[in-house]
C-alpha cells in the first residue's frame, strides 16, 4: 500500500556536484502526525541499508559520495515507493601524462601513452588531440583513464584535453589540456 508520496529527490534524480559532497534534502509527503522511518542503501531491496533514520518531519538531509542510491519511507502501514537517485561529480578529469611541456621522441613500437585521472561514476570519455593550431587532429571515446595512441603523428607541438562523456551521466567540462612536443 503506497499511501506515502515521494516529494523530493524525484525517482531517477542526479545530484552534481563540483568538489564537497552535497548535502541532499529528502522530503515526502505527511501522514498525520506519526513517526517515520527513513531507509537509503546502495541496493533496490535495501536489506542492509547505509542509513536507517527514525524520524518525527517528512524530511531529512544526508551528505552522500558519488554513486547510485536508492530509498522508501514507511509509517506504520504506510509505504511510500522505491525511489532512485544518482550523486555525480560534476569536475573535469585531470591530465597527467605527458606532463605540459613534454618532448617526446615519436616511437612507432610503443606509441604515444595519455592518461588522466578517473572521475567518479564516469564510464566514458572523450579524449582529443589538437595540434598547434587548434585544430583536432584525433578524438576517440574511451572507457579507460588511459590510451595507447599506435597511429604515427608527425613531427610538432600538439595538446591533449579529456571530459566525460557519458549517456546517463553527461559530459563534464574539457580538463585543463596538456600540451606536449613530438619529435
Amino acid at each position: 500500500r503506497l499511501d506515502i508520496a515521494i516529494v523530493a529527490p524525484e525517482d531517477g534524480q542526479h545530484f552534481y556536484y563540483p568538489e564537497s559532497l552535497p548535502l541532499v534534502e529528502f522530503r515526502w509527503s505527511a501522514v498525520g502526525g506519526k513517526e517515520y522511518e527513513f531507509l537509503l542503501g546502495r541496493d533496490a531491496d535495501l536489506q542492509e541499508p547505509l542509513v536507517r533514520q527514525g524520524l518525527k518531519k517528512p524530511a531529512t538531509r544526508v551528505s552522500l559520495p558519488a554513486g547510485v542510491y536508492f530509498w522508501r519511507v514507511s509509517s506504520g502501514r504506510a509505504i511510500s515507493p522505491l525511489a532512485r537517485l544518482a550523486v555525480v561529480e560534476d569536475r573535469p578529469p585531470v591530465c597527467r601524462q605527458p606532463v605540459e611541456g613534454t618532448v617526446l621522441l615519436w616511437q612507432r613500437l610503443q606509441g604515444l601513452f595519455l592518461a588522466w585521472t578517473e572521475v567518479g561514476g564516469a564510464e566514458h570519455y572523450l579524449l582529443e588531440i589538437l595540434d598547434d593550431g587548434g585544430r583536432v587532429v584525433f578524438n576517440k571515446r574511451v572507457q579507460a583513464t588511459s590510451y595507447r595512441l599506435g597511429d604515427s603523428l608527425p613531427e610538432g607541438h600538439y595538446c591533449f584535453r579529456v571530459r566525460v562523456d557519458d549517456a546517463a551521466r553527461g559530459r563534464s567540462p574539457w580538463c585543463r589540456q596538456s600540451c606536449f612536443r613530438l619529435i
